[in-house]
């Protein structure tokens, strides 16, 4: 599965705020995305979120003023790699900071 890293900067915002809202905004757009069935699993004291699906699995990380995502992707999702990294930071500056 070819994979994807990336860690975006959110000034003087705090861990425990950005785990909140991330958890808002992922559950939200998975529930209404067509990728199908998933898994969403959350750890508010590592303030780290899973999501699992045949498309893909990520792994989100929350710290002080900053995100880390680390993604697989399946050899079907892997074209949309790309497009990926501007999505990400759309969905940051319009929902996150």
């Amino acid at each position: 599965m070819p994979s994807y890293q990336k860690k975006v900067n959110a000034p003087g915002q705090n861990a425990d705020s950005l785990f909140n809202k991330c958890e808002e905004h992922i559950r939200s757009f998975l529930d209404k995305s067509p990728i199908g069935d998933y898994e969403l699993t959350s750890d508010s004291s590592r303030r780290e979120l899973k999501a699992e699906a045949k498309l893909f699995s990520a792994h989100l990380v929350c710290e002080d003023e900053s995100l880390t995502l680390n993604v697989k992707l399946s050899l079907l999702a892997a074209p949309f790699k790309g497009q990926l990294d501007g999505a990400i930071d759309r969905w940051v500056q319009k929902y996150i900071v």
